[in-house]
């Protein structure tokens, strides 16, 4: 015959039997489960755990609720391993061993119109910009002193024309150059070669081969990015663990946070609130393997992976089933466990209830891109050259006004 649990623990017989050997422990019925616990429980203990959940957060509503509702003998959980939650409750031996994550949308595959200015950073185009300028200026100085013009003007522009030339890869105008002009002309063409080589090779490579970026890594670059609201869910063990810590990135991380960027929201609602990451200004801060979860669960739903993890993960945590304090179940309870644990059986388990769990894991960062390029990809170079065309028409007719100034004048 099968005992209650109630009966079970009235025996002083099994009482005994748990504290000298807790393997003999074996079934009993009408065993209460806190129903706010997803996971299934049947009456042999080493098949109490089916997947992963968070319910009981909040050490005082455990409180609350095992007082409240007496009849419960255990929550499945699986609930972090804390001291405030030591106290107040049994916990067993873990489980289960997780970290924290940042989760932050992708970066997109598609051409940038503007992709044609990219492989040279703003710092080289402003450097090459100077540069052309001042070896224009020497040379102009040097040329003038020795041989003038009647025109200065057009002196400093045929130079400019002159050296405008290597880095478009033309040919120059003119073969004849003096000793002193030489070396300055060289330097500036290898100069011109050694960008426009890198810019073009560059240029093809990003054409055909598509980088996705994955910009927060670490902790530290989400520090650094100032223009991102930090989604983390407030009275967890989570926010709780972040703000005590008091030294490293992490505390800084939870300084920059409480100064106006942490956002509260609900982990069980992420699908509600992923637009706000997927806009890419905002981050969230939970556990990897739920960021595994809802990654596999948004690609279920889209066929995408939208969102990538940060490669550093931070704070590990620990988790464990709880029950009444002082219950004479905690070493027949543990030694199952132990048993769960040590064949892998939990990760198995775990893997299995989530569809799709691999297919997010590990994102692509390059994508080849074999479709033909479109109009709406290479828009910027049309921007450019209607500039250029819109520039030139300008200069036309002020030199045509000025021209017909000028004859007026001399008349």
């Amino acid at each position: 015959m099968t005992l209650t649990l109630n009966e079970a623990l009235s025996d002083p017989a099994i009482i005994q039997a748990l504290q000298e050997d807790p393997d003999s422990f074996r079934k009993v019925r009408d065993l209460k489960v806190s129903p706010d616990c997803i996971l299934s429980f049947n009456t042999q203990i080493n098949n109490v755990v089916k997947t992963a959940g968070y319910h009981l957060r909040n050490i005082a509503f455990i409180k609350k609720y095992l007082d409240k509702h007496s009849e419960v003998d255990m929550g499945l959980g699986p609930f972090t391993t804390i001291l405030s939650r030591f106290q107040a409750v049994d916990m067993s031996v873990p489980f289960f061993f997780d970290t924290l994550g940042i989760l932050s949308a992708r970066g997109s595959a598609a051409i940038n119109p503007w992709g044609f200015l990219m492989p040279l950073k703003n710092t080289v185009w402003a450097s090459l910009i100077a540069s052309l300028l001042i070896v224009c200026i020497v040379h102009f100085l040097f040329e003038h002193f020795l041989q003038p013009e009647a025109s200065w003007q057009k002196q400093f522009g045929r130079i400019l024309f002159e050296y405008f030339q290597p880095p478009l890869d033309h040919a120059l105008a003119r073969n004849t150059w003096s000793v002193w002009q030489k070396p300055l002309l060289g330097s500036w063409i290898l100069v011109s070669f050694l960008l426009n080589s890198s810019y073009s090779g560059n240029l093809k490579s990003m054409m055909a081969l598509r980088y996705i970026g994955h910009p927060i890594q670490t902790v530290r670059d989400l520090i650094e990015d100032t223009n991102k609201k930090i989604i983390i869910e407030h009275r967890t063990s989570y926010l709780a663990t972040v703000q005590a810590i008091p030294f490293g990135d992490i505390n800084e991380l939870n300084k920059v946070g409480e100064a106006g960027r942490y956002v509260d929201y609900k982990m069980r609602n992420f699908l509600s609130y992923s637009d706000k990451i997927l806009r890419g200004d905002h981050v969230q801060i939970f556990d990897t393997t739920n960021s595994l979860y809802y990654r596999a669960k948004e690609f279920s739903r889209t066929g995408r992976c939208d969102f990538y993890l940060a490669k550093e993960t931070f704070i590990p945590f620990v988790y464990s089933m709880i029950w009444q304090k002082g219950s004479l179940l905690t070493p027949a309870i543990n030694v199952r466990i132990r048993k769960v644990v040590e064949a892998g059986l939990y990760n198995l388990w775990v893997s299995q209830n989530i569809d799709n769990v691999t297919a997010c894991a590990n994102p692509p960062m390059k994508v080849y891109l074999q479709d033909p390029i479109h109009l709406e990809n290479i828009w910027g170079v049309a921007v450019i050259w209607g500039g250029g065309m819109l520039l030139a028409f300008s200069a036309f007719a002020l030199e045509s006004v000025w021209i017909k100034y000028r004859a007026d004048g001399d008349d």
